[in-house]
């Protein structure tokens, strides 16, 4: 329905779960926000309220951030400041914007 009332429209879907459920080859672009183990703990507990232990035991029970990096087609290193992030977005968003226009023509 979107490709006929907008055919160049980029939809943008967040699935957390997208690898563990082997959803990825649904989409035409997969990209993963990647941080590390270490940082990942920190975000949690600092969002969430939780302890070291609840904050690893929680990402214990997800399938490992570095597993997923290859099946995917882009990572946004997300593990520095947010300067960073941005310039890694940015690197990612216009590759996505490449691929596009070279599907086009």
């Amino acid at each position: 329905a979107i490709e006929k009332e907008e055919p160049d429209a980029i939809v943008v879907s967040e699935i957390p779960l997208l690898i563990e459920g082997g959803r990825q080859n649904l989409f035409d672009v997969t990209v993963l926000v990647w941080a590390s183990p270490e940082r990942q703990i920190e975000r949690v507990m600092a969002r969430n309220g939780l302890t070291r232990q609840e904050a690893q035991d929680r990402l214990a029970a997800q399938m490992n951030i570095n597993e997923k990096i290859p099946l995917v087609d882009h990572v946004i290193d997300n593990d520095g400041d947010l300067g960073r992030t941005q310039r890694e977005f940015e690197r990612v968003w216009n590759t996505i914007l490449l691929l596009k226009e070279a599907r086009n023509d």
